[in-house]
C-alpha cells in the first residue's frame, strides 16, 4: 500500500552532537492541501551564532537522499537561530513531478540538517558590520527588515585572495584541473544536483580589456603582475560559493547585498542619487584602467597618475558596491543566481543599488562578474 503522508522522521545533524536538533515532528494537514508541517527545536551553541537548516528526503529507506528545499517555507535556509522552529512543505499537486512521494511508508525518511557557522576572527580579508533593522529595497524604496546582524567583506574578493584559495584547495584535493578549467564538487541544493562543476576559467586575457585572469604555470596558480588587488573575475557561482564555504562564510543573498549597499537611505547609489567617474568604475568612467577592472577599494579619495577619486563607501563602509564587477548572490527562493551592483562595462543606470540581473547561465564564468562574502554574527536583541 502506498501513501502520500510523511510520518517517519530521522534527525541528522552536521558538525556537532545530535542533541542540538531535537523534537522533530511531521504531520500532513487534513484539509486536503498536501502541506506537511515539520517542527523541530534547535539548541543554543557557544560556537555557532546561527545555522543553515537544510532538508533532504529519501524514498528508498535511507539509501539515497535528495535535497528538498523546493516548496519549503518557514525556518529553513540560512540565519536560523536557537529556538522552536517550523517548516511548511507543500507537496503540490499529485503529478509525475512528485512521483517520489508515492512510496511505501516505511521507506520514507527525512534528514533535518543543521550546518553551524562559526564566527572566525582571523580571516584573510576585512569585514564590515551591518546591523539588524529596516532598509530601503528596490526602485520604489519599499521598506524591508533584516532581523539579524551580519557582515559583508569590505571589498570584493581579489585575484590574489582567490588564487590563494585555489592553491590551498588544490593541495587538499578539493579542486582539480580539467584542461583550462578548475573544477570542484558541489553538494547540491533544491535547484542543482550534486556533482562536479566549473569553478574558475583559467587563462590569459584573449581580448583588449584590462582585467586579471588567474592561470596555471605547470606548478601552481599565478596572477598576472599588477592585478593581484583587482577583483577576481572568470569565477562561476559555484566557485564563488566554494571560496566562501572554505572560510566558513557564505554569499550574501540579494536582500543582504542591497541593505549593505544603501542602508535605509533610499539612495540610487551607495553614496547618493548621482554617480560620476571619481566614485565608481563603469563604462567610459575615465579611471586609469578604463575598459577593465580597478583595484578593490580604489575609490577611497586617493590620487593616482593625476586621477582624483572621491571616497565612496556604502553607509556601512563597504566599497565598490557600484560598478567594477557585478557580484554573485545566493537566494534560495530563486532558481538562478542574481547578480548585483553593475560592472566596468555597465552604464551608470546599471550600477544602481537596486538594479539586478538574473543569470540563467549559472555554470558560466564572465569577465565582469565577481563576488564578496558574508556571515551572520548575531540575532537582533
Amino acid at each position: 500500500m502506498k501513501y502520500n503522508l510523511i510520518l517517519l522522521i530521522t534527525i541528522f545533524c552536521l558538525g556537532y552532537a545530535e542533541d542540538h536538533v531535537s523534537n522533530v515532528v511531521a504531520a500532513q494537514r487534513t484539509d486536503g492541501s498536501r502541506i506537511v508541517d515539520i517542527t523541530y527545536d534547535l539548541a543554543v551553541d557557544a560556537v555557532f551564532p546561527s545555522y543553515t537548516i537544510l532538508m533532504e528526503v529519501s524514498s528508498d529507506g535511507g539509501t539515497t537522499y535528495s535535497p528538498t528545499s523546493l516548496r519549503c517555507t518557514g525556518d529553513i535556509g540560512p540565519n536560523v537561530f536557537a529556538g522552536n522552529h517550523s517548516i511548511q512543505w507543500d507537496l503540490g499537486e499529485a503529478d509525475t513531478s512528485l512521483f517520489y512521494f508515492e512510496v511505501e511508508l516505511e521507506q520514507m525518511k527525512i534528514k533535518v540538517i543543521a550546518e553551524g557557522h562559526e564566527v572566525l576572527e582571523n580571516l584573510p580579508f576585512e569585514m564590515v558590520n551591518v546591523p539588524a533593522g529596516e532598509y530601503t529595497y528596490g526602485q520604489g524604496d519599499t521598506i524591508k527588515t533584516i532581523p539579524y546582524n551580519y557582515q559583508v567583506s569590505k571589498y570584493k574578493i581579489t585575484n590574489a585572495q582567490y588564487a590563494e584559495f585555489l592553491i590551498k584547495a588544490y593541495a587538499e584535493g578539493s579542486v582539480w584541473l580539467s584542461g583550462t578549467a578548475v573544477e570542484g564538487h558541489y553538494a547540491g541544493n533544491q535547484h542543482f544536483q550534486p556533482g562536479n562543476y566549473l569553478y574558475y576559467g583559467l587563462g590569459t586575457n584573449t581580448d583588449s580589456y584590462n582585467y586579471g585572469r588567474i592561470d596555471w604555470n605547470g606548478t601552481t596558480f599565478v596572477v598576472p603582475e599588477g592585478y593581484g588587488d583587482h577583483p577576481v573575475v572568470r569565477v562561476s557561482w559555484f566557485g564563488s560559493l566554494a571560496f566562501a564555504r572554505y572560510y566558513g562564510l557564505r554569499l550574501p543573498d540579494e536582500y543582504e547585498w542591497e541593505k549593505a549597499a544603501r542602508g535605509d537611505t533610499g539612495y540610487d547609489y551607495p553614496f547618493g542619487n548621482s554617480i560620476n567617474g571619481s566614485q565608481a568604475n563603469y563604462i567610459t568612467s575615465g579611471d586609469p584602467w578604463d575598459e577593465g577592472t580597478t583595484p578593490a577599494g580604489f575609490f577611497n579619495g586617493q590620487t593616482l597618475d593625476g586621477f582624483q577619486t572621491t571616497d565612496s563607501p556604502s553607509p556601512y563602509g563597504a566599497y565598490d558596491m557600484a560598478g567594477n564587477v557585478w557580484e554573485w548572490t545566493h537566494s534560495d527562493n530563486t532558481l538562478f543566481p542574481i547578480v548585483r551592483g553593475g560592472a566596468w562595462n555597465s552604464g551608470m543606470s546599471g550600477c544602481t543599488s537596486w538594479g539586478q540581473l538574473i543569470y540563467t547561465q549559472v555554470h558560466g564564468t564572465y569577465a565582469y562578474v565577481g563576488f564578496r562574502v558574508s556571515r551572520t554574527t548575531s540575532q537582533a536583541e
